[in-house]
């Protein structure tokens, strides 16, 4: 099973950092083409880059404020033709374009426990930080979105449905979220079942955070 990363903190560790952030996330419900939400500018010459949900969070640079660019994925392989959610799936060689984009233009990527350590302690963050998260554990992020991160040296977000993990046939086994972790990457808490978490309740949302980060942490 997995546990937390070397070097986080325990504020960190108590906080469902992964929790929160994809629950933000669902709740804005907004989509905006990548080219408005990708941390560079995406040249006029350049092809049409598909949407990706996305997210912006704070950060105090001396005495003002900037966004920190948080981006969402779901399956990084491309769409069958019976897909129920096209405009979830991206072809491996779309988002390494995509990846390529921001790594060229010098940004970096932070994870989220960085992005709420940061946030907690008032620390200033580089303009030039984005965050990329993928969401639910499907394989194809082991698979495809792995080797464009560490093509480009980029850190990512895989936020994982734990009660899936090595049970469900298209999901990340542990040993592969052992790896990703070992890479550098944050492995996050994305609920146990992927269940409707707004209809739980405060007890009942606590109860499963609680019960799926315990399968984390092993």
């Amino acid at each position: 099973q997995v546990i937390p990363r070397t070097g986080t903190s325990t504020a960190a560790r108590r906080a469902p950092i992964g929790v929160a952030l994809i629950l933000a996330l669902s709740a804005l419900g907004a989509r905006t083409s990548l080219a408005a939400a990708a941390p560079p500018p995406v040249p006029p010459s350049a092809p049409p880059i598909p949407v990706a949900t996305s997210a912006r969070e704070s950060s105090r640079v001396g005495g003002s404020t900037h966004s920190v660019p948080v981006l969402m994925y779901h399956r990084i392989t491309c769409a069958p033709r019976d897909a129920r959610l096209p405009g979830l799936w991206v072809c491996p060689r779309v988002f390494d374009r995509t990846m390529r984009l921001p790594e060229a233009a010098g940004w970096d990527t932070i994870t989220s426990a960085q992005l709420a350590e940061a946030r907690a302690a008032g620390r200033p963050l580089p303009r030039r930080t984005f965050v990329v998260v993928f969401d639910d554990g499907d394989r194809d992020g082991y698979d495809h979105a792995y080797p464009v991160l560490e093509r480009y040296g980029f850190e990512g977000v895989f936020a994982v449905v734990v009660g899936r993990v090595g049970v469900k046939r298209n999901a990340m086994t542990w040993d592969e979220l052992i790896e990703l972790r070992d890479a550098g990457h944050e492995i996050a808490n994305h609920s146990m079942r992927h269940g409707d978490l707004a209809s739980l309740g405060a007890a009942g949302l606590a109860r499963d955070v609680a019960r799926s980060g315990e399968r984390l942490r092993g």
